[in-house]
Protein backbone atom coordinates (compact mmCIF):
# COMPACT_ATOMS: atom_id res chain seq x y z
CA UNK A 1 0.00 0.00 0.00
CA UNK A 2 1.44 3.43 -0.72
CA UNK A 3 0.30 5.33 1.90
CA UNK A 4 1.90 8.73 0.79
CA UNK A 5 0.27 8.69 -2.64
CA UNK A 6 -3.00 7.95 -0.66
CA UNK A 7 -2.82 10.75 1.29
CA UNK A 8 -1.74 13.08 -1.26
CA UNK A 9 -5.08 11.73 -3.88
CA UNK A 10 -6.83 13.11 -0.87
CA UNK A 11 -5.73 16.33 -1.68
CA UNK A 12 -5.18 17.51 1.98
CA UNK A 13 -1.85 18.93 3.24
CA UNK A 14 0.74 15.71 3.74
CA UNK A 15 3.65 15.19 5.70
CA UNK A 16 5.87 12.11 4.81
CA UNK A 17 7.22 10.78 8.27
CA UNK A 18 7.29 6.80 7.03
CA UNK A 19 9.21 4.11 9.36
CA UNK A 20 9.32 0.88 7.83
CA UNK A 21 6.15 -0.96 8.86
CA UNK A 22 5.71 -3.69 11.34
CA UNK A 23 6.97 -7.65 9.97
CA UNK A 24 4.20 -10.37 8.75
CA UNK A 25 0.69 -9.91 6.37
CA UNK A 26 -1.24 -6.78 5.49
CA UNK A 27 -4.37 -7.55 2.86
CA UNK A 28 -6.20 -4.66 4.80
CA UNK A 29 -10.51 -5.35 4.80
CA UNK A 30 -11.31 -2.69 6.50
CA UNK A 31 -10.19 0.71 8.22
CA UNK A 32 -10.22 1.43 12.02
CA UNK A 33 -10.46 5.01 13.33
CA UNK A 34 -8.98 5.90 16.81
CA UNK A 35 -8.14 8.42 18.85
CA UNK A 36 -4.81 9.24 20.30
CA UNK A 37 -5.95 9.55 23.92
CA UNK A 38 -3.47 11.98 24.42
CA UNK A 39 -4.34 15.65 25.46
CA UNK A 40 -3.18 18.05 22.54
CA UNK A 41 -1.50 20.18 25.06
CA UNK A 42 -1.40 23.34 22.04
CA UNK A 43 0.40 21.76 19.83
CA UNK A 44 -0.75 19.79 16.43
CA UNK A 45 0.72 16.28 16.18
CA UNK A 46 2.28 16.10 20.09
CA UNK A 47 1.73 12.09 19.08
CA UNK A 48 4.01 11.77 16.28
CA UNK A 49 7.20 10.58 17.80
CA UNK A 50 5.07 7.77 19.83
CA UNK A 51 3.03 6.84 16.90
CA UNK A 52 5.99 6.21 14.56
CA UNK A 53 8.56 4.51 17.66
CA UNK A 54 6.23 2.86 19.76
CA UNK A 55 5.84 2.47 22.99
CA UNK A 56 7.84 0.47 25.69
CA UNK A 57 5.33 -2.11 25.52
CA UNK A 58 4.59 -1.63 22.18
CA UNK A 59 6.94 -1.16 18.91
CA UNK A 60 5.85 0.89 16.25
CA UNK A 61 4.40 2.38 14.10
CA UNK A 62 1.32 1.98 15.66
CA UNK A 63 -0.72 3.12 12.74
CA UNK A 64 -0.34 3.89 8.66
CA UNK A 65 -2.34 7.54 9.52
CA UNK A 66 -2.14 10.60 11.47
CA UNK A 67 -4.28 13.46 11.59
CA UNK A 68 -3.13 16.54 13.19
CA UNK A 69 -5.76 19.02 14.74
CA UNK A 70 -5.26 21.49 11.86
CA UNK A 71 -6.28 18.68 9.25
CA UNK A 72 -2.45 17.88 8.66
CA UNK A 73 -2.22 14.27 7.57
CA UNK A 74 0.91 12.75 8.73
CA UNK A 75 1.94 9.40 7.08
CA UNK A 76 3.64 6.75 9.23
CA UNK A 77 4.09 3.49 7.00
CA UNK A 78 2.90 1.85 4.04
CA UNK A 79 2.26 -1.55 6.00
CA UNK A 80 1.47 -3.14 8.93
CA UNK A 81 1.26 -1.37 12.03
CA UNK A 82 0.39 -2.40 15.56
CA UNK A 83 -2.81 -0.64 16.24
CA UNK A 84 -5.92 -2.55 15.67
CA UNK A 85 -5.16 -5.16 18.61
CA UNK A 86 -7.40 -8.39 19.59
CA UNK A 87 -11.09 -8.09 18.07
CA UNK A 88 -14.07 -9.71 17.15
CA UNK A 89 -13.71 -12.77 15.00
CA UNK A 90 -17.53 -12.31 13.80
CA UNK A 91 -16.83 -8.79 12.76
CA UNK A 92 -13.74 -9.66 10.82
CA UNK A 93 -15.93 -12.39 9.28
CA UNK A 94 -18.82 -9.96 8.21
CA UNK A 95 -16.19 -7.52 6.52
CA UNK A 96 -14.66 -10.17 4.51
CA UNK A 97 -18.15 -11.25 2.76
CA UNK A 98 -18.85 -8.04 2.34
CA UNK A 99 -21.72 -7.84 4.81
CA UNK A 100 -22.59 -4.89 7.80
CA UNK A 101 -20.67 -6.17 10.84
CA UNK A 102 -22.34 -6.85 13.80
CA UNK A 103 -21.13 -5.28 17.12
CA UNK A 104 -18.23 -6.97 18.80
CA UNK A 105 -18.50 -10.82 20.43
CA UNK A 106 -14.99 -12.24 21.30
CA UNK A 107 -11.61 -10.80 21.25
CA UNK A 108 -10.06 -13.37 19.58
CA UNK A 109 -8.76 -12.54 16.67
CA UNK A 110 -5.29 -10.14 15.58
CA UNK A 111 -6.77 -7.34 13.44
CA UNK A 112 -3.42 -5.45 12.44
CA UNK A 113 -3.13 -7.72 9.02
CA UNK A 114 -6.59 -6.86 8.60
CA UNK A 115 -6.97 -2.92 8.66
CA UNK A 116 -5.31 0.52 8.20
CA UNK A 117 -5.79 2.46 11.09
CA UNK A 118 -6.68 6.09 11.06
CA UNK A 119 -5.56 8.18 14.71
CA UNK A 120 -6.73 11.65 15.47
CA UNK A 121 -5.26 13.87 17.65
CA UNK A 122 -7.60 13.59 20.65
CA UNK A 123 -9.54 12.63 23.40
CA UNK A 124 -12.75 11.96 25.31
CA UNK A 125 -12.93 15.47 26.26
CA UNK A 126 -11.04 17.51 23.82
CA UNK A 127 -13.00 16.49 21.27
CA UNK A 128 -12.22 17.46 17.59
CA UNK A 129 -11.81 20.11 14.94
CA UNK A 130 -13.38 21.20 12.16
CA UNK A 131 -10.45 20.93 9.97
CA UNK A 132 -10.04 17.25 11.21
CA UNK A 133 -13.26 15.72 10.54
CA UNK A 134 -12.87 17.26 7.00
CA UNK A 135 -9.29 15.92 6.78
CA UNK A 136 -11.13 12.88 7.76
CA UNK A 137 -13.58 12.20 5.08
CA UNK A 138 -11.10 13.48 2.45
CA UNK A 139 -8.39 10.86 3.14
CA UNK A 140 -11.38 8.12 4.28
CA UNK A 141 -12.60 8.37 0.75
CA UNK A 142 -9.07 8.23 -0.81
CA UNK A 143 -8.51 4.92 1.15
CA UNK A 144 -11.52 3.18 -0.09
CA UNK A 145 -10.75 4.04 -3.41
CA UNK A 146 -6.96 3.13 -3.75
CA UNK A 147 -8.20 -0.34 -1.55
CA UNK A 148 -11.52 -0.90 -3.27
CA UNK A 149 -13.33 -0.60 0.01
CA UNK A 150 -16.62 0.31 0.87
CA UNK A 151 -17.78 2.94 3.54
CA UNK A 152 -19.60 0.03 5.33
CA UNK A 153 -15.32 -0.77 5.96
CA UNK A 154 -14.82 2.14 7.95
CA UNK A 155 -14.95 1.23 11.59
CA UNK A 156 -14.22 2.76 14.81
CA UNK A 157 -11.92 1.05 17.52
CA UNK A 158 -14.45 0.57 19.33
CA UNK A 159 -16.46 -1.28 16.66
CA UNK A 160 -13.73 -4.00 16.44
CA UNK A 161 -13.10 -4.79 19.88
CA UNK A 162 -15.56 -4.41 23.13
CA UNK A 163 -11.94 -3.77 24.47
CA UNK A 164 -12.02 0.00 23.69
CA UNK A 165 -14.28 3.01 23.31
CA UNK A 166 -12.20 5.11 20.84
CA UNK A 167 -13.19 7.32 18.75
CA UNK A 168 -15.81 7.95 20.97
CA UNK A 169 -19.39 9.84 20.93
CA UNK A 170 -18.18 12.79 19.63
CA UNK A 171 -17.04 11.18 16.29
CA UNK A 172 -20.18 9.07 15.53
CA UNK A 173 -19.26 6.35 12.60
CA UNK A 174 -22.78 6.18 11.29
CA UNK A 175 -22.51 9.70 9.94
CA UNK A 176 -18.92 9.14 9.50
CA UNK A 177 -19.58 6.34 7.18
CA UNK A 178 -22.37 8.50 5.10
CA UNK A 179 -19.63 11.06 4.33
CA UNK A 180 -17.63 8.77 3.22
CA UNK A 181 -20.13 7.24 0.97
CA UNK A 182 -21.27 10.86 -0.41
CA UNK A 183 -17.62 11.15 -1.16
CA UNK A 184 -17.56 8.03 -3.12
CA UNK A 185 -20.27 9.18 -5.54
CA UNK A 186 -17.83 12.09 -6.39
CA UNK A 187 -16.74 11.61 -9.76
CA UNK A 188 -13.53 13.49 -8.28
CA UNK A 189 -12.16 14.06 -4.59
CA UNK A 190 -10.92 17.93 -6.44
CA UNK A 191 -14.55 18.74 -7.24
CA UNK A 192 -17.38 19.08 -5.02
CA UNK A 193 -15.48 18.95 -1.33
CA UNK A 194 -17.29 17.26 1.41
CA UNK A 195 -17.46 20.63 3.66
CA UNK A 196 -21.08 22.50 4.69
CA UNK A 197 -20.54 26.36 4.73
CA UNK A 198 -20.23 26.25 8.57
CA UNK A 199 -17.50 24.11 8.57
CA UNK A 200 -15.53 26.33 5.91
CA UNK A 201 -15.92 29.31 7.95
CA UNK A 202 -14.70 27.52 10.69
CA UNK A 203 -11.97 26.12 8.99
CA UNK A 204 -11.05 29.53 7.46
CA UNK A 205 -11.46 31.59 10.57
CA UNK A 206 -9.00 29.06 12.28
CA UNK A 207 -6.60 29.64 9.40
CA UNK A 208 -6.48 33.49 9.74
CA UNK A 209 -6.04 32.97 13.88
CA UNK A 210 -3.56 30.93 13.10
CA UNK A 211 -1.85 33.29 10.82
CA UNK A 212 -2.48 36.15 13.61
CA UNK A 213 -0.45 33.88 15.92
CA UNK A 214 2.05 33.28 13.36
CA UNK A 215 2.64 36.98 12.47
CA UNK A 216 3.23 37.52 16.68
CA UNK A 217 5.51 34.48 17.28
CA UNK A 218 7.28 35.93 14.02
CA UNK A 219 7.70 39.25 15.78
CA UNK A 220 8.71 38.06 18.92
CA UNK A 221 11.55 35.37 17.87
CA UNK A 222 9.11 31.99 19.09
CA UNK A 223 8.09 30.71 16.11
CA UNK A 224 7.41 26.72 16.05
CA UNK A 225 9.37 24.43 14.23
CA UNK A 226 8.22 23.49 11.17
CA UNK A 227 8.37 19.64 10.99
CA UNK A 228 5.57 19.38 14.02
CA UNK A 229 3.25 19.93 11.43
CA UNK A 230 1.77 22.89 12.69
CA UNK A 231 4.54 25.08 11.85
CA UNK A 232 4.93 28.27 9.51
CA UNK A 233 5.05 25.97 6.03
CA UNK A 234 2.37 23.97 7.14
CA UNK A 235 0.13 27.00 7.61
CA UNK A 236 0.98 28.62 4.63
CA UNK A 237 -0.12 25.39 2.60
CA UNK A 238 -3.00 25.01 4.63
CA UNK A 239 -3.94 28.08 3.85
CA UNK A 240 -3.08 27.79 0.24
CA UNK A 241 -5.73 24.54 0.57
CA UNK A 242 -8.55 26.91 1.55
CA UNK A 243 -7.64 29.84 -0.56
CA UNK A 244 -7.97 27.43 -3.82
CA UNK A 245 -11.39 26.02 -2.34
CA UNK A 246 -12.52 29.35 -1.98
CA UNK A 247 -10.80 30.84 -5.36
CA UNK A 248 -13.15 27.81 -6.92
CA UNK A 249 -15.96 29.09 -5.46
CA UNK A 250 -15.54 32.51 -6.13
CA UNK A 251 -14.61 31.80 -9.48
CA UNK A 252 -18.16 29.73 -10.24
CA UNK A 253 -20.11 31.83 -8.30
CA UNK A 254 -18.32 34.65 -10.53
CA UNK A 255 -19.24 32.70 -13.87
CA UNK A 256 -22.68 32.92 -12.89
CA UNK A 257 -22.39 36.73 -12.15
CA UNK A 258 -20.59 37.37 -15.67
CA UNK A 259 -23.55 35.23 -17.49
CA UNK A 260 -26.26 37.47 -15.50
CA UNK A 261 -24.25 40.83 -16.09
CA UNK A 262 -23.48 39.67 -19.73
CA UNK A 263 -27.50 38.79 -20.29
CA UNK A 264 -28.21 42.38 -18.53
CA UNK A 265 -25.55 43.91 -21.34
CA UNK A 266 -27.80 42.07 -23.81
CA UNK A 267 -30.95 43.64 -22.32
CA UNK A 268 -29.52 47.19 -22.20
CA UNK A 269 -28.17 46.74 -25.47
CA UNK A 270 -31.63 45.73 -27.33
CA UNK A 271 -33.10 48.76 -25.07
CA UNK A 272 -30.71 51.22 -26.29
CA UNK A 273 -30.99 50.03 -29.69
CA UNK A 274 -34.57 50.39 -29.97
CA UNK A 275 -34.76 53.62 -27.69
CA UNK A 276 -32.16 54.78 -30.68
CA UNK A 277 -34.75 53.58 -33.05
CA UNK A 278 -37.16 55.35 -31.79
CA UNK A 279 -35.46 58.60 -31.50
CA UNK A 280 -34.82 58.39 -35.00
CA UNK A 281 -38.39 57.80 -35.95
CA UNK A 282 -39.75 60.77 -33.88
CA UNK A 283 -37.16 62.91 -35.32
CA UNK A 284 -38.13 61.60 -39.04
CA UNK A 285 -42.03 62.57 -38.02
CA UNK A 286 -40.79 66.00 -36.80
CA UNK A 287 -39.52 66.21 -39.82
CA UNK A 288 -41.90 65.34 -42.16
CA UNK A 289 -44.48 67.40 -40.03
CA UNK A 290 -42.24 70.47 -40.26
CA UNK A 291 -42.32 69.94 -44.27
CA UNK A 292 -45.87 69.54 -44.24
CA UNK A 293 -46.59 73.01 -42.38
CA UNK A 294 -44.56 74.78 -44.39
CA UNK A 295 -46.46 73.65 -47.25
CA UNK A 296 -49.36 74.41 -45.95
CA UNK A 297 -48.45 77.38 -44.80
CA UNK A 298 -47.04 78.55 -48.87
CA UNK A 299 -50.14 77.58 -49.92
Amino acid sequence: MDSLAIARDSGVQTLDHRVPPRPGGFTPVGILWHYTATDPRGRNLPTLRVVKDGRADLPGPLCQFLIGRDGTVAVICDGRANHAGRGSSAVLAALRAGRTPPPPSDNRTDGNRWFVGVELEANATSGYTDSQRHAARRLGVSISRALDLPAAAHLGHAEWTSRKIDPGGRWPMAEFRQHITTGLRNRSLKEGLDMTKDELRAVVRAELDRARILDLQGEYGELEQSDDGYGERATKARSNDVIAFLAKVIADEGAQTRKAIDRLAESVDRSTKATERATELAAEAARQAATAASRDSAA
